[in-house]
Order: C-alpha cells, then sequence, then structure tokens
C-alpha cells in the first residue's frame, strides 16, 4: 500500500488489509467501518488510504461529520457528492430530481429516501466508469442523520461496484452504520515496542522519567503520544495538562451527556480513589439529591467510564485529565469540597480534597497537612499515590 507514514507506527496488519481492498477494487468494491477511541488513529489511517488511492489513480471523495451541521439534512451527503454533482445530468429523471431536491436545488418536495440512495448510487456507479473510487468518510458518527443512512444503504450495495468505502467511527456513539452488517476494522492501542518508536520520533530527547510519564499516560493512544510532549509533561502535578486538541479529544462526549451524569463523572474524575460508593455519595451531595448507579449508565455507554458495581474506572488514564480541565474552577472546587465530606474516615485524603476545594490557602488544613507529610506513613506522597496535596492542580 505504499510506504507507511512516519505516524503509523503499529498499523502495518491494518494497512494490508485496506491495501487490499483497493488493489482488487476494479474487480469489485466494498465497505468498511474503522472503529476506536478519540485519537487512536483513524484519521492518520484514512488519509493513508487516501493517499495509496491518489497514487493508485483512484478518484478520493470525502466527507466528515461535524456537530454542528448533524442537524442539518444530508450535509455529510451534499459534501461528498459536491465535486461530482456535474453527473446528476445522467442519471435518469426520478433519480436527477431527488438528488437536486435533497440538495435544495429546485424547488420540489424532498422524495423518499430510497430514492436519494439509489440516486447516489446510480451517480456514484456513473463516476466510477472512469476510475475507481474511494470513499472515505470520517466522524461518521456526527454525521445528519438522512446522509448516514443514504452512506449505509450504498456501503451494502458495493460489491459489484469498483468503489470502496471507509468510514470511521468513534467508540461510544450510536449511528446508522450500527447493525448494518458492514465489516468492521477495530483499531488497538498501539503496543509498547511501537509506541516507544512513535514517541521517540515525534519527540526525540526526551528525559528518561519524563518519557516514562508519557507512555504511561498515554496507554498506546497515538494522538496523547504526539501531543503530550507538547504540554507540561514536567509538571508535578497528579493530573497532566493536556492541550487543547487532546483535551477536546478525550472530554468532547462529556457535553452531550445528561447534566446529572456529568456531575457524576466529574467527581469521579477528581476522586482520588475508585469506590463507586465515594463518587455517588460525593456527587449527591453536589446535586442536593440522590444520585445513583443509573445517572452513570449514558457515561457506560458513551465509553467514557466502567463499573463492576463496587469501582468506576474511566477506560484511559487521560480521560480524568480532560474532564479536570474543561470543569470551572467552581464545579472542581464543590465536587473537592463533597468527597471531603463523604471522606469523613479518612484524615489524609478528606484534608487533601478540603484544600483542594478552596480558592486560597487555609493555615489549619496547611499545619495539618504539614503534620499528615512529616509522618513515615504520609511522607512523599498522599494516598494512591498522588503527589502532595500543596502540589495538586486545583
Amino acid at each position: 500500500m505504499g510506504p507507511l507514514h512516519q505516524s503509523l507506527f503499529g498499523r502495518e496488519s491494518e494497512l494490508r488489509f485496506i491495501g487490499g481492498l483497493l488493489q482488487r477494487v476494479r474487480a469489485g468494491g466494498g465497505s468498511v467501518v474503522v472503529r476506536g477511541e478519540a485519537g487512536i488513529g483513524k484519521s492518520a489511517l484514512l488519509s493513508e488510504a487516501a493517499w495509496s488511492a491518489a497514487e493508485q489513480q483512484l478518484r478520493v471523495l470525502r466527507t466528515a461529520g461535524v456537530q454542528s451541521e448533524a442537524q442539518i439534512a444530508f450535509a455529510g451527503l451534499h459534501q461528498l457528492l459536491r465535486p461530482v454533482l456535474d453527473q446528476v445530468e445522467r442519471l435518469p429523471q426520478p433519480q436527477r430530481g431527488a438528488v437536486l431536491a435533497a440538495f435544495g436545488r429546485t424547488d420540489a418536495a424532498v422524495p423518499d429516501l430510497y430514492l436519494i440512495a439509489l440516486a447516489t448510487l446510480s451517480m456514484l456507479g456513473e463516476v466510477a466508469t472512469q476510475a475507481p473510487i474511494l470513499l472515505v468518510v470520517e466522524d461518521a458518527q456526527w454525521l445528519d442523520r438522512p446522509s448516514a443512512d443514504v452512506l449505509l444503504f450504498v456501503a451494502r450495495r458495493l460489491a459489484e461496484e469498483p468503489v470502496v468505502m471507509l468510514a470511521a467511527l468513534r467508540d461510544g456513539f450510536d449511528t446508522s452504520f450500527d447493525g448494518g452488517g458492514l465489516p468492521e476494522l477495530a483499531l488497538p492501542r498501539l503496543d509498547r515496542a511501537s509506541a516507544e518508536l512513535l514517541l521517540d520520533r515525534r519527540a526525540p530527547g526526551l528525559r528518561p522519567e519524563v518519557r516514562q510519564r508519557v507512555l504511561s499516560e498515554a496507554a498506546g493512544n497515538p494522538l496523547a503520544l504526539v501531543e503530550l510532549p507538547a504540554g507540561d509533561v514536567t509538571a508535578p502535578t497528579a493530573m497532566l495538562p493536556l492541550t487543547a486538541r487532546l483535551e477536546q479529544a478525550f472530554a468532547a462526549r462529556m457535553s452531550g451527556l445528561p447534566v446529572a451524569t456529568q456531575a457524576v463523572v466529574l467527581v469521579a474524575a477528581l476522586n482520588d480513589g475508585d469506590a463507586l460508593s465515594e463518587t455517588l455519595a460525593a456527587a449527591t451531595v453536589v446535586a442536593g439529591e440522590q444520585r445513583t448507579v443509573d445517572d452513570l449508565e449514558p457515561a457506560i455507554s458513551a465509553r467514557l467510564v466502567q463499573t463492576d458495581g463496587e469501582r468506576v474506572r474511566f477506560l484511559h488514564p487521560l480521560m480524568r485529565s480532560a474532564i479536570h480541565q474543561r470543569a470551572s474552577l467552581g464545579q472542581r472546587h464543590r465536587a473537592h469540597a463533597a468527597l471531603a465530606h463523604v471522606l469523613a474516615h479518612d484524615d489524609d485524603r478528606r484534608v487533601w480534597h478540603r484544600a483542594a476545594s478552596m480558592a486560597r490557602p487555609d493555615e489549619a488544613v496547611a499545619a495539618s497537612s504539614r503534620r499528615r507529610r512529616s509522618a513515615p506513613s504520609a511522607a512523599g506522597a498522599s494516598p494512591q499515590g498522588w503527589p502532595r496535596w500543596s502540589a495538586r492542580p486545583h
């Protein structure tokens, strides 16, 4: 499939699979859904496929879902077909009229979705007589529903056409592609060797302790391996400062969750333990009304967290940092205060959370913390290996 790009360490098998599809496209196409968590390299893989397709004289048509256009019918389909809309005149009149009406090019009422989907398939077939096609669909989870439904219809009917579709989907979203019967290519996190190669290529010369911290925090996520060194990886804090790109990638799902769920997840992110009972109790204090595991379900479905009924854990370590960073200072203070309230039985953790809940230092709390830090059991670190409270971010 051509030379590998530097950012695709550890994706050799995926590149071979997609390369095989492109090499066979003239005999018949197909579709693949590329799935994975935020920052796992879906876009990089699709970009490599597009580059290789162009090298092989395939025509590349692209579209990408965006949240701001998710409610605009056929926005994604229009972006995909816009470069070849001149071919619409070659369609039978009912199909031609369907496409033009869908894109607001005529005053006619938008017809049945089936006719628009059939017209799209026909148009692609016409274009493919000139050269095979690669359809690249990025962030398909944010496509408007009519576009997604049409593209699924097309994707299921490409076996006899010289057309390949690659659709990238982020984990944790319900989409038209779910249950569509399309082959799926799941991108796992990079293994240790591949992660080290990528980090050393993109950020050579890191001090050994900093390099180790980046590898640990990134947990095999390519975007994190590339972006973390751009931030302050030497910060003496439990949560690494994230670049805007990383924060958006890992915390984007929060804005779509119910308010009650967001509150529980924020408390979980700021809790230095993982006991579900602590998180729910503190979230109840913050809300002033009972919070239960049911409030956590949307975050579980969105693949932000998982729970066994006793513990709550984030699916990626950087999820904590992203959620912490996105929250306002007041939200963080209230969550820490609530955690201090429910941790009355644990003096060390209670003192730290109480300190983190304050806008300015409190001498009584600071004195208490100094006494505990001077004790052998508390020297050097706070509970669960976190840095001393005075070094933690508010």
